[in-house]
């Protein structure tokens, strides 16, 4: 529980992989917007709309990079709400008529098709920042939401109290 707030559970998993996958990314892009400048066929025209396309690429990658490189996780009486990232957005909120149950489990990025925020028909949504343990959030209407969290028996623990 988060001192000075009786009653309520955070806890903020950070995605190892984020920062490599920002680095490997803008060298990528440095390197095409290298090749793009000495690439004569083209014109300055044609060069400047596709080194503005990899430098567009650049600012997604890398926002969707910040953006999904945590997830905070609180739970309290209102429910439990997901907040991405270091700007705490976008955010995610379930509230207890909508959870159904809430189990501890172990978190596989292979079984998710990686990391990151994954869907796999039939199986799910799961936040995956890492590998081990984690919480299974079973929705009133069967869906399950599977996250990756550094304290899992807390999690399950806090969500009894409430949910």
């Amino acid at each position: 529980m988060t001192s000075g707030q009786p009653g309520v559970w955070a806890c903020t998993t950070r995605a190892r992989w984020a920062p490599w996958l920002i680095g490997a990314g803008a060298w990528v892009f440095a390197v095409l917007i290298a090749v793009l400048l000495r690439t004569p066929d083209e014109s300055p025209v044609q060069r400047a709309a596709l080194v503005l396309t990899a430098i567009g690429g650049l600012a997604v990658l890398t926002a969707a990079g910040v953006t999904f490189s945590s997830v905070t996780v609180l739970i309290d009486a209102l429910g439990i709400t997901l907040r991405y990232g270091p700007l705490h957005w976008p955010r995610q909120h379930l509230s207890w008529t909508d959870v159904s149950s809430v189990a501890h489990t172990s978190v596989r990025p292979w079984q998710w098709g990686g990391w990151g925020y994954r869907w796999r028909p039939g199986h799910g949504t799961a936040v995956v920042m890492r590998g081990g343990s984690g919480i299974e959030i079973t929705r009133g209407n069967g869906r399950v939401l599977v996250i990756s969290t550094d304290d899992a028996e807390g999690a399950v623990s806090a969500a009894r109290q409430w949910g």
